[in-house]
C-alpha cells in the first residue's frame, strides 16, 4: 500500500513538473516571439549567420583595461580587452597558473613588460593617422563622423584634430566645430546642444547660451548653416555619436526650483532625481532620436555616449548623472542604439582640467580615436552594424 502510494505521488510530482517546466519554455517562447528579433538568439559572433568575416568583435564590449601611455601626451594609450582564461593558444595555456614570482619577469617599470597586452590592444588607429598608414586606416577615406552633445564631444573632436595634425574650424565653444584630414578626406563635426530642454521661453535658464536652445530649433537654425559654410551643405554621416547628460542634470535641478522640489543647499536633492524627471528626459532623448533619423535615414549608424564620472557632488550631481546614464541606457537597448563607452572606460582616471569632468589633450584623446575609429570601422563594412546590433548584448552596466 505505502508503495503504491509512493507511486502514485512520484507521478503527480512527475506531472506538475512537466507543467511547470512547459509554462516556463511557453513563457520564455512568448517573449521571444513578443519582441525578441529571432536573429538575435545567437550565442556568439562566430555562429552568426549573417556576420560579414571583415566584421570584428567589439573590443569595448568587453571588460578590460586602459594601458595609460607613458609619454606627457598619453600617444601609447590603448584599450586591451582581457582574453578569456580558456584561451587555446599556448602563449595563454604557458601562463596559467601564475605565481607571483612571474610578475617579476621584466622588471617593475609600467611599460616593461607589456608584449602580451600590446598585441591584445584596440590597433593604434589614431597614431596610424597622423602616421599617414594608409593600409591600416583605408576604411577612414571620405568618411564623416557627427559628434552631438556639450563641451566634452566638441574637446573630444577639437583635441584629436590636434593629435592627427588635422585642419579645424569653429563658431564657438558653445556652437560648432568641423575637423578635416586632408589626406584621409576624414571629416569629423561636433553640435552642442544645450541639453533636451523642450521650451524656448525658459529664460531662467542658462540665459547667456545662444538661442534657439531646443534641439529641434537649434539644428536646422544653427548647426545646418555652420555645416553648409564649412562644405558639409548635404551631409551624410557615416557614424553619428550623441550624449546628452550634464546639462540635463541642470536643467532638471533648475526647473525642480522654480517649481519648489528643490532649494539652493548643496546636500538638497542627495537623493537623486524623482522616477517622472527621468522619465521625462528619456522621452526628450527619444525625440532626438527619431529626428536624427528622419534627417539622416533609418539606417544610419547612432551610438549614444555613456557618461564618465565626475568628481563633484553638489546637489547629488554624482548619482544624477549616473541615473541619466542608466536611464538612456534603457533607451538606446530599446531603440537600436549602441553604447560608446568612451567615459566609463576612464573611471578612477581623475585628471580633470577643471577639477570636476572635463579632459585636456593628452591620454583620453587617443583612447576617444581609437573608440570612434574602431566604430566607423565597423560601420563602413557592409552587413556589419546590423549584425553588431544583434550580438551587442549590453554587457556594461
Amino acid at each position: 500500500m505505502a508503495t503504491s502510494v509512493r507511486r502514485k505521488n512520484l507521478a503527480v510530482l512527475g506531472g506538475i513538473c512537466v507543467g511547470f517546466i512547459a509554462g516556463i519554455m511557453l513563457h520564455d517562447s512568448g517573449k521571444m516571439l513578443a519582441g525578441i528579433p529571432p536573429s538575435s538568439q545567437s550565442q556568439s559572433h562566430s555562429n552568426h549567420p549573417t556576420c560579414p568575416s571583415q566584421c570584428l568583435d567589439d573590443p569595448y564590449a568587453k571588460p578590460g583595461m586602459v594601458l595609460w601611455g607613458k609619454d606627457q601626451f598619453g600617444k601609447e594609450t590603448r584599450y586591451v580587452p582581457f582574453p578569456s582564461v580558456f584561451s587555446s593558444t599556448s602563449s595563454q595555456q604557458e601562463k596559467l597558473p601564475m605565481r607571483t614570482k612571474d610578475l617579476d619577469v621584466g622588471g617593475t617599470a609600467y611599460w616593461s613588460n607589456t608584449t602580451e597586452a600590446l598585441e591584445l590592444a584596440v590597433p593604434a588607429y589614431t597614431q596610424a593617422i597622423k602616421n599617414k598608414e594608409e593600409e591600416t586606416v583605408a576604411f577612414a577615406r571620405n568618411k564623416l563622423a557627427l559628434f552631438i552633445g556639450s563641451s566634452h564631444d566638441r574637446a573630444n573632436v577639437e583635441t584629436f584634430c590636434l593629435a592627427v595634425g588635422g585642419k579645424s574650424q569653429s563658431w564657438g565653444s558653445h556652437i560648432a566645430a568641423v575637423c578635416h584630414v586632408d589626406w584621409l578626406n576624414l571629416t569629423l563635426a561636433s553640435w552642442f546642444l544645450v541639453g533636451m530642454v523642450d521650451d524656448e521661453t525658459a529664460d531662467w535658464f542658462v540665459s547667456t547660451e545662444k538661442r534657439p536652445i531646443t534641439f529641434e530649433r537649434r539644428i536646422p537654425e544653427i548647426m545646418l548653416p555652420c555645416m553648409k559654410e564649412a562644405g558639409l551643405e548635404d551631409m551624410k554621416p557615416d557614424l553619428v555619436v550623441f550624449s546628452s547628460l550634464f546639462w540635463d542634470e541642470s536643467f532638471i535641478w533648475r526647473h525642480g526650483m522654480q517649481v519648489g522640489h528643490y532649494s539652493t543647499d548643496p546636500t538638497d536633492g542627495l537623493h537623486g532625481f524623482f522616477y517622472e524627471e527621468l522619465k521625462w528626459h528619456r522621452s526628450r532623448v527619444h525625440e532626438l532620436i527619431v529626428y536624427l533619423r528622419s534627417m539622416f535615414g533609418e539606417d544610419v549608424p547612432l551610438m549614444f555616449r555613456t557618461r564618465q564620472h565626475r568628481a563633484k557632488n553638489r546637489w547629488g550631481g554624482v548619482l544624477k548623472i549616473f541615473q541619466l546614464d542608466q536611464s538612456l541606457k534603457s533607451l538606446a537597448r530599446e531603440t537600436g542604439v549602441r553604447y560608446f563607452s568612451w567615459g566609463s572606460k576612464l573611471e578612477g582616471w581623475l585628471n580633470f582640467q577643471d577639477e570636476d569632468q572635463h579632459y585636456s589633450f593628452g591620454p583620453t584623446t587617443y583612447l576617444f580615436g581609437d573608440m570612434f575609429l574602431f566604430y566607423l570601422h565597423q560601420a563602413s563594412v557592409p552587413g556589419c552594424w546590423a549584425c553588431q546590433l544583434h550580438l551587442d548584448t549590453g554587457s556594461e552596466t
